[in-house]
């Protein structure tokens, strides 16, 4: 019997499959802050969940992980054995999920045989099919267990309650007329979000079952914003606690996923009742883990001094929410850094840890918690404001409220992998929108930003990103506006329409000349990457209504885009900021000063490239470079001991500047050529140009690159041996080759220029992209790096 894998979301290379826990997110504010210090990195969170996944594996019985070995169907809770005896299966159920959600195979030996437990036994314990639908909906069914599935989901859904304070909630067994109107928040949560999980991959949930849920849940709201586990009316909120709360915010997004998909632009969506609880959270959040708010509840047959004291249960519906809302903070708290510094010290050395009743409860929730937390975003959707007339007011940015969580959720299905989406905003740097590759502008308004946004959303896209925009229902004032800022931001280049040939159409996980409907998009290139795309279909429609089926072509271009901008090789950890800070603790370093050669062309495609290697070299060699455009041919370039030269397309020098660049070599300085992009065009100009520079001497010295045990390798003890290509190159031009290509040439006894027919340009900057000749980010800065020390080492320049 075959299964499809589940992880937690390692990148692409893990084809593994997962769905989202979680729904649509309604337009709340998201601000990203700082990460301290000591917080937990993400090799720490995936240390922890390989440590709880190796002891729950090992720490299975006779083919299930029930806590008791009899099923039990009395409605009486006084003990263990008649608690997980009525919800038999639930633990099981609870720990495949997690070991799929980390990424442990379903054809592994624990893993299949509980699946297998699972599938030949019944349940009708609330929790317990809540879990079991939960745990179908990761995997691929076959005929049979589609069955199971549908059997569950039919018990679940006749399990709710119909009478008073109950009905649209659900207790911990299937009602009867002695406690038809005894009901609990927490089994109605797992209830809920078990329907919904099997509805998303294609069963069919009444639309009655969501209205009355919904209802419910609102009702037991209290004034506070609050929920507690069940609901005596407002004036008993003593009994509020973070878990539940969390449960009531997290069902609420269900029940909005399930009841309105509406399409049209209308304004951005609110939910009151949404708003107000995560406001409470944000306040409160601590409270998730703090057994003085929460031991009441814990094992209620148990007296307190005997119940756990972790939650890791309100920790899980805490991920819930920050999963399908796209938040990343609950007010100014980020919710799992928060949670994931907790649990790092609260693990146990066996990778335990402590539970609502045991170990093995504890341990499966915790670490679902942290693997939805560490998957990689995706896209960031932008919440953004409108100047008018003087005045600022919040754009129509989040009409579609669903329309990202469902791209990413498809997308997570199709690569088998497991993807998260956030909401950021303007108010921080642009180094704070850096969780993810692609920033998605959606809007029906013309785009009149701030000059303070327009400078963030520049310096966001030279940093490595790039601007998806989306015209809500088409509309064509939003497309001009997009359009327009576009040059705003980057004067030097146009908007043209993508073509068929272009490595995003034709070389990403979808063929363009393949879609049923031709999907068009128009981008703003720098010569070298797209630097910002308007997909000509209104995407988010497709999104929101979750059209997978009629609006294929609009998953698949949003799917090439998303892979295009990581050169397919993957998303990384969701709190790692790509971009380097200046050591506190390097020296002052040795001064350096190069110029950056403008002349008539494209000289400068990748302008944050240079910043972001003056950062490393700092860190790293030892050097304080300063970098300075200086035009070349006005006579100032003997002021300096090092220039880069670089372009996208051919270009010629008139001899005034061939003349300045000779005087500036024989004067003891070094030149750097490399083809941005790895630009042909601009390559053959380059080699024109240095052989009437250093005449026959340089063709002999471009026709072979420098051999790899070359000094400019291992230059200072930092050697460059693990030499890799992008994707790109090794198909069209390198194949497998793992040694640089850096040509030399030289003047005496040193070595007056460096030349490099692939890229260098666009690696410095550290964001992979497909559609580049080059290496790949970390080597190309390498050897970039290696360049400037050697260059810049004595004996280097001419006496």
């Amino acid at each position: 019997m075959m299964y499809r894998r589940s992880t937690g979301g390692r990148g692409l290379v893990q084809r593994t499959k997962t769905f989202l826990l979680a729904c649509a997110a309604f337009g709340l504010l998201c601000l990203v802050d700082g990460t301290p210090a000591s917080a937990a990195t993400g090799e720490q969170v995936d240390k922890a969940v390989d440590k709880a996944a190796a002891w729950l594996l090992a720490h299975q019985g006779k083919g299930n992980w029930e806590i008791v070995q009899t099923p039990n169907q009395t409605r009486s809770f006084k003990n263990d054995q008649e608690l997980f005896g009525g919800q038999w299966t639930g633990q099981t159920a609870v720990v495949a999920y997690t070991l799929l959600t980390a990424g442990v195979s379903p054809n592994e030996t624990h893993l299949a045989s509980a699946i297998d437990f699972l599938s030949k036994t019944e349940t009708h314990g609330t929790y317990a099919l809540g879990v079991r639908c939960l745990l179908w909906s990761a995997l691929d069914l076959n005929p049979k267990l589609k069955a199971v599935a549908r059997r569950d989901l039919q018990y679940l859904v006749a399990s709710m309650r119909a009478k008073g304070d109950a009905r649209g909630l659900f207790f911990y067994m299937p009602p009867t007329a002695a406690d038809a109107d005894q009901y609990d928040h927490s089994a109605s949560q797992f209830a809920a979000l078990g329907a919904w999980s099997l509805e998303r991959e294609g069963f069919e949930v009444p639309q009655e079952f969501w209205k009355l849920t919904d209802a419910a849940w609102r009702a037991h709201q209290y004034p506070t914003g609050a929920w507690s586990y069940t609901f005596n009316g407002p004036e008993d909120a003593g009994k509020q606690t973070a878990s539940m709360t969390a449960a009531g915010v997290a069902t609420l997004f269900i029940t909005q996923e399930s009841l309105r998909r509406g399409t049209e632009c209308r304004g951005n969506p609110k939910d009151a009742n949404i708003a107000h609880g995560l406001e409470w959270l944000g306040t409160n959040f601590d409270a998730v883990y703090d057994p003085t708010r929460e031991a009441w509840q814990n094992q209620f047959w148990l007296p307190p001094e005997a119940r756990p004291k972790l939650e890791t249960y309100g920790l899980f519906a805490i991920s819930r929410i920050g999963a399908a809302s796209g938040l990343r903070q609950f007010g100014n708290v980020d919710w799992f850094q928060r949670g994931a510094d907790y649990l790092m010290k609260a693990q146990a050395p066996d990778g335990t840890w402590k539970g609502k009743v045991s170990p093995i409860d504890g341990t499966a929730l915790g670490a679902l918690f942290l693997c939805y937390g560490r998957a990689p975003i995706v896209v960031n959707k932008l919440q953004y404001s409108l100047e008018t007339g003087g005045k600022s007011a919040e754009a129509r940015w989040n009409q579609r409220p669903q329309d990202v969580f469902n791209f990413v959720s498809w997308m997570g299905h199709q690569l088998e992998s497991r993807f998260n989406w956030q909401i950021v905003n303007l108010d921080g740097p642009a180094e704070t929108l850096h969780d993810a590759p692609i920033l998605y502008i959606a809007g029906d308004q013309p785009l009149n930003l701030s000059q303070a946004d327009k400078d963030k959303l520049r310096l966001f896209v030279q940093q490595g990103g790039m601007i998806v925009g989306n015209a809500d229902c088409d509309n064509a004032a939003f497309s001009s506006s997009f359009t327009k800022l576009g040059t705003e931001l980057f004067p030097s280049y146009s908007f043209r329409e993508l073509p068929p040939t272009h490595p995003l159409m034709s070389g990403e996980q979808f063929t363009s000349t393949k879609w049923g409907r031709k999907a068009r998009a128009m981008g703003l290139s720098n010569g070298v990457r797209e630097l910002m795309l308007l997909p000509q279909l209104d995407a988010g429609r497709a999104f929101q209504g979750n059209n997978t089926g009629t609006r294929g072509e609009a998953y698949q271009l949003m799917d090439d885009i998303a892979l295009y901008a990581v050169d397919k090789i993957g998303f990384g950890f969701r709190q790692k900021n790509p971009l380097p800070q200046p050591s506190a603790t390097a020296p002052a370093g040795t001064p350096v000063t190069l110029a950056r050669l403008q002349y008539e062309g494209n000289w400068d495609p990748e302008p944050y490239g240079w910043q972001r290697l003056s950062i490393l070299l700092h860190n790293q060699a030892g050097i304080a470079l300063t970098v300075t455009p200086v035009k070349l041919g006005d006579g100032t370039l003997s002021q300096y001991k090092l220039a880069h030269l670089t372009g996208t397309a051919a270009f010629s020098l008139s001899p005034t500047q061939r003349q300045e660049l000779k005087q500036f070599i024989d004067a003891g300085g070094t030149l750097i050529v490399d083809a941005a992009g790895g630009s042909g065009p601009f390559a053959g100009s380059a080699e024109r140009e240095l052989q009437a520079i250093f005449g026959d001497a340089a063709a002999k010295s471009l026709s072979h690159p420098l051999p790899v045990d070359a000094p400019l390798y291992s230059i200072a003890g930092m050697k460059i041996d693990n030499v890799a290509y992008r994707p790109f190159a090794r198909k069209s031009v390198v194949g497998n080759l793992k040694q640089p290509r850096i040509r030399a040439i030289q003047q005496g006894s040193r070595t007056a220029c460096f030349y490099s027919p692939d890229d260098l340009s666009e690696g410095l900057v550290g964001q992979p992209v497909d559609g580049v000749i080059g290496y790949t980010p970390d080597v190309a800065t390498s050897i970039m790096r290696n360049i400037v020390a050697f260059a810049s080492a004595p004996g280097q320049q001419a006496k």
